[in-house]
């Protein structure tokens, strides 16, 4: 749907659902961003996917899961970040 620099989305996991008409997007990630930048992030998601593939913002469900770096284990059953 649409490309992010990778650096910027390091470490997230999004989950996409599709129903009736509506897209549900949770974002998962590091408790490291503030408000505004949620408000920001949650602005660009509904922009970019109304430019591509033409989702209309109003059907945009938007949700940030942040939990702390000490919950993520990103491989071979270590807590890299804890």
């Amino acid at each position: 749907m649409a490309e992010f620099d990778r650096p910027r989305l390091h470490h997230a996991v999004v989950h996409l659902t599709f129903v009736a008409h509506h897209l549900y997007v949770q974002v998962t990630v590091f408790n490291t961003r503030t408000a505004q930048q949620k408000k920001v992030l949650f602005q660009r998601i509904a922009q970019l996917l109304a430019e591509s593939p033409g989702i209309r913002p109003e059907d945009v469900f938007l949700t940030i899961a942040d939990a702390p770096k000490e919950n993520w284990s990103v491989g071979h059953g270590l807590a890299q970040f804890a």
